[in-house]
């Protein structure tokens, strides 16, 4: 045997963690001869294991190598694989080594006429020892100093421990141990006085080598550093990885793992990856989540979901919340409807477990006119077996209930439920069973019903008749009505479109095939031009468009993680909600791929072209239109901060302008028309002061922008001018928000120009920032930020973003690459986060519409595009800063909602924290990452 230590110490980490490392301390200095290293080599894993693949072989050859093994028994010891590995070891080899025992928690109890311990009392010990000792072995006694705080040899109590164990060890008794340890205590410092002298003369030399040795030691840290960011790179990127491959089938994670990937490796490319993947996906998170759900039908903002012994009353409104629960005695799941209005409920349910042989069930018709207090007015009993399906007509005059699929006993049946109290059993039964009548659903004006058989006359509820009854039927699930009740949709092995225009004659239209599982749920949307069919096997709600029932084409397939029970279209159409067997409500964007949504207008149109927001954000000025304000023709124009005012010029080329009254802005009133002494007017910007506005121009002397002062709107009083060094005509204007700055620019020109004196202008020096703007060959936009510290300055090339801090010395801050050529308008948010710029497309590009470009521009060295819209020049943020305002071309305003990219972009990780509602958890993280710590992915979380 090769002795490469004297002692293992084996031990609980999580019991014994300050205790075990202590020991192997104390060993090494006790009776530690002045000129060796340690007096003893002791292995102690948490202090003796360098990193190593191989942990159990490393800890293995320790034990072979080993003279004496020291176990630290605790019940925790007793209960560690580790530890009971490590005595099973030990214990297999031959010849017998030494074992010596230290208790620490628990308790050890020898028997002595069993020969072995009492295993009924001790509980520190693994059963691995059991009769392994010939006799009552001598153990030492730590559980009086384990909870020290000072496990060193200064503590006495544990030296006196210290010594204890160290006896045997050394092959001495305690008291020639200590008188040993005394000796050489003292030659120690007798040798560190002789040593002094010595140590006085290396100091020069100790220094110089220490400087070295730390300059090794950044160096070793440095690549220590280097190789754990290069583990927490090359981790983040294979979670980037699984995240694309479960983008499809379960969003909801993999945006969680590309969450976690930034976590351990912040970068622009991972937040990037992460915005991107966010905008583009149609996931939008889990709206509610239920338990053992079977069913579920959205009316409007209302959800209603049957589950196991109830059903669930939900407002769809974002975040959705649960208003009532509506129990069900039944012990299967229940089975729901909701009236067209959304003030009557059905909840169907099942008195037997689903493996049961036969069953009744009954239904409970609920008001949810208050959908907080529910009120239950009356159970249905048809006395059959247990409800599969529940409908109800749209007026809420008559209640369908049926058996579940596959019951021969009974028939489907019909309710008066006019008296809500009271609800009576109609007579005349359709002649067919629940086997093949499936769901039932009524036709939008309720004189038709549609069963899995076919098609029936309910005018007159209590003799109603077949209408039609096709040979392959309707199939299992329910069929559904278009909102005018000419166009039928039926799933089952094939979903099928039915023209039932005459109810007598249905005939088929088209049948959908696309799909390998059986379709369960079928549901048109409200404008009946698009159909969710709903395949639980697949995992997936696939929505065709209808337009034309003759040739429907799939445009979605929506696929979650687990198996789809039911589905509906929820927020007007826009988003389709899917519930899922695990009881997750899953919401997904149904919208057509294209530019933001359209929204309302936030704010009075005043006219049409060059759009301009006031200050307070309740105005916007759109000039160029005879709009509801009756404004004449006009090429330019602004209006004041207080949103008051408005001047514009009176036509496309025009030597005069127009001063309007526009605190109404339906009926604004037109106070002076005057000329500014420039012809051919350009640009028209207002002053912050509320009351001056600069008109650019060409005069007698060149070009020029002339200074008017509207205090009294009916008489104006011209106050100062700013010629252009350079020829050329005038294209954009703006005066930043303090009013101390204006912005001039044209051909080969950006200048900036002191006006704190309105009368006596002063041209600011060219500097960095001013000449980048100009290189665009022809300025024609610009805007300060609200802020004043950032100049937004398009032209015919490209757009410049120009750091106006110091106005003396502008910087060039950022360009916005790859938007638009020819810029025709510009505008900057009220936060200042977001840029807008309008033109025509970069030469080359397929599509040279018109478009409108949004920037991110939070820093505006790396600004980011977000979003793409169609306009004709006219461009503007809302108050809000959420609303983007473009023209048509018509002249008409367009408002763009433009809130989820805009979240998206200015801050990609708290956006998917909300979306998926927090970070991976403590065991979804040991799943992905089980080679680092867990780090949280989302703050404050």
């Amino acid at each position: 045997m090769t002795v490469g230590y004297d002692v293992f110490i084996s031990y609980s980490h999580s019991a014994d963690g300050r205790l075990g490392p202590g020991l192997r301390d104390g060993l090494h200095q006790f009776a530690r001869p002045w000129r060796r290293l340690r007096a003893l080599r002791v292995f102690c894993d948490k202090q003796s294991l360098s990193a190593n693949p191989a942990v159990w072989s490393t800890i293995a050859t320790a034990l072979d190598q080993s003279r004496t093994f020291v176990l630290l028994a605790s019940p925790q010891a007793a209960q560690s694989p580790w530890v009971n590995r490590e005595v099973e070891r030990w214990l297999a080899m031959r010849p017998r080594r030494p074992l010596l025992i230290g208790l620490t928690d628990g308790e050890i109890a020898w028997d002595g006429t069993a020969g072995d311990f009492d295993w009924e009392r001790t509980t520190a010990l693994p059963e691995s020892l059991r009769a392994w000792f010939d006799e009552e072995p001598l153990w030492i006694d730590l559980r009086d100093v384990r909870a020290d705080h000072d496990l060193n040899m200064a503590n006495p109590a544990f030296a006196d421990r210290i010594a204890t164990l160290a006896a045997p060890l050394h092959g001495r008794s305690k008291d020639e141990l200590v008188g040993e340890d005394i000796r050489q205590h003292r030659r120690g410092r007798r040798f560190r006085r002789l040593s002094l002298a010595g140590m006085a003369v290396l100091t020069i030399l100790a220094l110089t080598a220490g400087a070295t040795a730390y300059l090794q030691l950044g160096q070793a840290r440095q690549q220590r550093d280097r190789a754990t960011a290069q583990e927490r790179e090359a981790t983040a990127r294979g979670l980037v990885f699984q995240a694309q491959t479960l983008s499809v089938r379960d969003p909801a994670t993999a945006f969680r793992l590309e969450l976690a990937a930034h976590a351990l490796h912040p970068s622009p490319e991972h937040r990037a990856t992460l915005a991107a993947d966010l905008e583009s996906s149609r996931f939008r998170g889990v709206r509610a989540q239920v338990n053992a759900a079977k069913t579920m039908v959205v009316q409007g903002d209302l959800m209603l979901v049957g589950e196991s012994r109830q059903a669930s009353l939900w407002d769809l409104r974002e975040p959705a919340r649960r208003l009532a629960t509506l129990p069900a005695p039944g012990v299967f799941g229940a089975s729901v409807a909701l009236s067209a209005d959304g003030r009557l409920a059905l909840v169907g349910y099942s008195n037997c477990d689903p493996v049961c042989e036969s069953s009744a069930g009954t239904a409970d018709l609920w008001d949810v006119s208050t959908p907080r207090t529910p009120v239950k007015t009356a159970t249905m009993d048809p006395g059959q077996g247990p409800i599969g399906a529940v409908a109800l007509s749209p007026g809420g005059e008559i209640a369908f209930t049926a058996t579940d699929y596959g019951y021969d006993d009974s028939s489907p049946t019909l309710w008066d439920i006019r008296d809500r109290t009271r609800p009576r059993l109609l007579t005349g039964r359709p002649t067919e069973t629940a086997s093949a009548a499936g769901d039932g659903v009524f036709s939008p004006h309720g004189a038709v019903m549609a069963t899995g058989s076919g098609l029936w006359d309910i005018s007159r509820p209590a003799v109603h008749r077949p209408l039609a009854q096709p040979a392959d039927g309707f199939g299992p699930s329910a069929p559904a009505f278009r909102k005018d009740g000419d166009l039928l949709v039926a799933g089952g092995d094939r979903v099928t479109l039915w023209d039932v225009r005459d109810p007598t004659r249905p005939r088929v239209l088209s049948r959908i095939t696309d799909f390998v599982h059986p379709i369960s749920n079928v549901v048109f949307r409200g404008d009946g031009k698009a159909i969710l069919a709903v395949s639980e096997e697949e995992h997936t709600v696939f929505t065709y468009d209808v337009s034309d029932p003759s040739r429907p084409v799939r445009t979605l397939s929506l696929t979650g993680p687990a198996g789809v029970l039911a589905a509906g279209f929820a927020d007007q159409d826009s988003t389709v909600l899917a519930l899922q067997s695990d009881g997750a409500v899953i919401a997904w964007d149904a919208a057509a791929a294209g530019p933001p949504g359209r929204t309302g207008r936030p704010a009075p149109v005043l006219a049409a072209v060059g759009a301009l927001t006031s200050e307070g954000g309740d105005a916007i000025l759109l000039a160029g239109f005879s709009g509801p304000g009756r404004y004449p023709p006009a090429a330019r124009a602004t209006i004041s901060p207080d949103g008051r005012t408005a001047v514009a010029t009176s036509g496309p080329v025009a030597d005069t302008v127009t001063v309007y009254d526009v605190s109404d802005p339906v009926h604004p009133a037109q106070i002076i028309t005057f000329a500014p002494q420039v012809r051919s007017i350009g640009p028209i910007a207002s002053h912050p002061d509320g009351h001056t506005i600069l008109i650019g121009g060409t005069d007698d002397t060149g070009p020029a922008v002339v200074i008017w002062d509207l205090a009294d709107p009916r008489r104006p009083a011209k106050l100062g001018t700013i010629r252009r060094a350079k020829d050329g005509g005038l294209d954009a204007l703006a005066v930043s928000p303090d009013g101390r700055t204006a912005f001039v620019g044209g051909y080969d020109e950006a200048a900036l120009w002191d006006v704190t004196d309105l009368r006596r202008p002063r041209s600011l020096p060219t500097s960095p920032g001013l000449v980048a703007a100009a290189q665009s060959q022809q300025v024609t936009g610009a805007t300060f930020s609200p802020d004043g510290h950032l100049l937004l300055v398009g032209g015919i090339s490209h757009t410049t973003i120009v750091d106006t801090t110091d106005r003396d010395r502008t910087v060039a801050a950022g360009d916005l690459p790859g938007g638009v050529s020819i810029v025709s308008g510009v505008a900057i948010s009220r936060t200042g986060q977001l840029a807008v710029t309008s033109g025509f497309a970069q030469p080359g590009a397929k599509d040279p519409t018109p478009t409108a470009v949004v920037w991110l521009i939070t820093d505006p060295t790396y600004p980011r595009r977000i979003a793409e819209v169609p306009t004709q020049a006219a461009v503007a943020f809302a108050a809000d800063g959420r609303t983007l305002v473009t023209e048509n071309n018509a002249g008409l305003p367009l408002y763009w909602d433009i809130t989820r990219p805009a979240a998206i972009a200015e801050d990609p990780i708290a956006y998917g924290c909300r979306l998926v509602a927090g970070p991976l958890n403590e065991a979804e993280w040991r799943r992905f990452v089980p080679a680092l710590p867990y780090r949280t992915s989302c703050p404050g979380r």
